[in-house]
């Protein structure tokens, strides 16, 4: 899922699990859970026991984002979701590293109340990972009993026991997220099927994948991060400094392995083209977490000093 749902809006405490493989995921976060015997409520303690591998994932950060009120634990279980939603793997790796979660017997089924719990879970992580610009949920709440009576619908209880059920007999339940594999998941399609309000609107939540290779395109850029020939080059020479500035939060698709050396960007006497191009790289890699804030804040306050030194010397 993580190669799939929207990134650019996910919470900052949980942005670096998207670099992270699922299958990592599952052998450094999720199983250490299961083997370590934790509960299902976490503290800051065992928060960073199942983190400490990651130096990007900040434990206070994930408290204070999955905490409710002024609590000093957590739930694990809607942490290790957003954790196996969000991490980099397809659809289906990701729910079965979910599923491997509530699989607490390493038996390969879970029971249907099991299974109504995973899916409030999703539900309950998708709510911390996205947020508007106020911090308030941009994912509605799920009716628990709408989605009791969905599992209750697909695994009838036989003769009034509850069925332990297979993760791939739950995909087939579900083809409207899975019947999609190799193709963008978004985040409105998963509200959709549960009939949950989601205000994320739905060009922000395609990101990676085919979606991302028709947005380099659209924006003239290869998917190595080479401009095409036919693109139009805008020469920020020509710019008024008011039009200048606005470019530093253009967000270019332009491959990270290409993006990596423009942090030690060093910028020319005057700016140009070549600058904004690399400051616009440097605002993608903040974003995912591989550049820090007072890094790229270096590198956009040399470019406004330039602005405003070539506008002097021209007066």
């Amino acid at each position: 899922m993580g190669n799939s749902l929207n990134t650019s809006r996910v919470h900052d405490a949980l942005t670096p699990i998207q670099q992270i493989p699922t299958a990592d995921a599952a052998k450094y976060i999720l199983r250490p859970f299961k083997d370590k015997g934790m509960e299902y409520s976490i503290g800051m303690t065992k928060v960073e026991t199942l983190t400490k591998n990651y130096d990007t994932l900040d434990a206070t950060k994930i408290i204070n984002a999955f905490r409710r009120g002024q609590a000093t634990s957590i739930n694990t279980l809607e942490f290790l979701t957003a954790v196996a939603m969000l991490s980099k793997g397809s659809t289906s790796e990701c729910f079965q590293a979910l599923f491997d979660v509530l699989d607490a017997r390493d038996e390969k089924t879970i029971t249907t109340d099991e299974l109504v719990i995973l899916i409030v879970c999703v539900f309950r992580a998708l709510r911390v990972a996205y947020q508007d610009d106020t911090g308030a949920p941009a994912i509605g709440d799920l009716d628990e009993e709408y989605c009791e009576g969905e599992v209750e619908k697909w695994f009838p209880a036989a003769d009034g026991f509850k069925k332990s059920v297979s993760c791939d007999e739950i995909k087939e339940q579900l083809p409207e997220i899975f019947a999609k594999e190799g193709i963008d998941l978004t985040v409105q399609e998963i509200c959709e099927r549960f009939k949950v309000d989601c205000k994320i609107v739905v060009e922000d939540t395609i990101v990676l994948g085919e979606s991302m290779q028709k947005e380099q395109e659209q924006q003239g850029t290869s998917s190595t991060g080479e401009h095409k020939e036919d693109a139009e080059e805008i020469n920020i020479d020509d710019l008024p400094i008011a039009e200048c500035v606005p470019m530093m939060n253009f967000t270019s698709p332009t491959a990270i392995a290409e993006c990596v050396p423009m942090m030690n960007f060093t910028a020319p006497t005057a700016p140009t083209s070549t600058d904004a191009e690399a400051l616009a790289e440097a605002k993608q890699l903040l974003d995912l977490g591989v550049l820090s804030q007072d890094e790229f804040d270096e590198m956009r306050n040399a470019y406004i000093s330039k602005v405003k030194s070539r506008l002097s010397s021209k007066n």
